[in-house]
């Protein structure tokens, strides 16, 4: 334990002689849905009456929200069981507070709090807290509560889907396995969909509902498959549930879900290595614009997908740096919509000997209105020339020696300002600093 001192920027353990447990000294409950206080008493007198008990029963279909407080800052977890170890309890805090917050539903806990409450019964549950200082309370806190028998008058909703409303769906894709969860506390009798917004009774299709209420999800899972998805445009369609109370409760209002259609993805491949290729240089560039923002990964010699350091929009690329051998490179873009292009390269890689190589020249008009010479080399490189001197080493300092444009960084085009009447004696370094040939040119 320490304290953090924001000068220092550091925690400073602390010492502390506090060997007392943290006391729950209030408790306050009030309706979910109304925020209404609902009467609770207090009690601090020892033994198992120590707690918070609810003064009136609680509707079978209503929730609540139970505030405690303690005298220090702590953290205090839930069990079913009286005297239950700490460690096991079901954690009802984010962070160490003096309040503490737990809502309670007796269809809707994930804890299993509820597993031995009943319509017509009573209720235990039992609280214990820790300070900062590990000190962990003996005693239980009960919470006790009756459970009152209701009447279910809410219809069932949609809690949540496993794909978004707007979603994009591939290219030529008119069907999808589709599932959402549907929240509602006697269950789910049936859910229907149609691609018209009508009464549930008159909707022509059916979605099938587990009868497991799957607390961490918020509901009952239901499944079906969405045909009729139009090619070329937005396509909606429109849920409505009923539920297993004796009312049968059904939706008023349709939910509305949208799928949008997408082209397929389209590419163009600026730098990958040479299928069949035979002694490749160990640095390959994989250069790819794709048409729509995609996500690009290369699979390297049957390994595990690595991601481009560059992509997630138009233009991706990445440089490997390979060993000798054979080699076989699959890679792969997909859009948000999931549609994919695929290329595949199987070549060889030798040690690199050779350095770069001037495999285009041209002159071109500059800013200033004077012409300017352009070189391209077979690889990145960096590149550096003479009008005076016919032999020089790369790294030779002399006047006579200027860099060609970029001066700093690696690429595969160099630019210098032209002199009419004069040579070139031009010497590139590749990434592995392995020079070329010096190439004489006249422009």
């Amino acid at each position: 334990n320490c304290e953090f001192f924001e000068k220092e920027l550091k925690c400073i353990a602390e010492e502390t002689t506090d060997r007392s447990p943290p006391v729950i000294t209030d408790c306050d409950v009030k309706d979910v849905g109304t925020t209404e206080d609902i009467p609770s008493t207090h009690s601090s007198s020892g033994g198992v009456a120590s707690g918070c008990t609810i003064d009136e029963p609680v509707p079978e279909f209503e929730s609540f929200a139970v505030k405690l407080e303690t005298n220090e800052d702590s953290e205090c977890r839930l069990s079913t069981e009286i005297g239950f170890e700490f460690e096991d309890g079901q954690n009802i805090d984010r962070a160490p507070s003096i309040n503490h917050y737990y809502i309670y539903s007796l269809f809707e806990t994930s804890d299993g709090s509820n597993s031995n409450c009943k319509a017509g019964q009573s209720c235990n549950l039992y609280i214990k807290c820790v300070d900062r200082w590990g000190n962990v309370a003996q005693r239980d806190y009960r919470l006790r509560f009756n459970v009152a028998e209701g009447v279910d008058v809410d219809p069932p909703f949609v809690y949540s889907t496993i794909v978004k409303s707007g979603t994009k769906v591939m290219a030529g894709v008119t069907s999808i396995d589709f599932q959402m969860y549907v929240h509602d506390k006697t269950g789910v009798k049936e859910c229907r969909w149609s691609d018209e917004d009508k009464e549930v009774g008159l909707m022509e299709n059916l979605f099938e509902c587990g009868k497991q209420y799957i607390a961490d999800e918020g509901g009952y899972l239901c499944e079906t498959k969405l045909t009729g998805i139009d090619e070329s445009s937005e396509t909606t369609f429109y849920f409505r549930c009923k539920d297993s109370s004796p009312q049968s409760n059904s939706n008023s209002e349709s939910v509305a879900f949208s799928f949008i259609s997408s082209t397929p993805l389209t590419h163009k491949v600026i730098a990958l290595p040479r299928e069949g290729g035979r002694g490749l240089k160990p640095r390959q560039e994989l250069h790819l614009t794709t048409d729509q923002n995609a996500e690009c990964l290369y699979t390297l010699d049957s390994k595990d997908p690595e991601r481009f350091d560059v992509t997630g929009e138009l233009d991706h690329q990445h440089v490997l740096e390979l060993k000798d051998g054979q080699h076989k490179l699959i890679v792969e873009c997909t859009d948000e919509a999931g549609n994919q292009i695929k290329e595949e390269r199987s070549f060889s890689v030798e040690e690199d000997t050779r350095g770069p190589v001037i495999i285009r020249m041209y002159t071109e008009v500059g800013i200033n209105g004077g012409r300017n010479l352009v070189l391209i080399t077979d690889e990145p490189a960096r590149c550096r020339y003479s009008n005076e001197k016919a032999a020089f080493t790369f790294d030779e300092e002399s006047d006579l020696i200027q860099p060609m444009i970029p001066q700093d960084g690696l690429s595969k085009e160099h630019l210098a300002v032209l002199n009419p009447g004069s040579a070139y004696h031009v010497l590139c370094k590749d990434a592995n600093n392995i020079a070329g040939r010096i190439t004489t040119i006249f422009p």
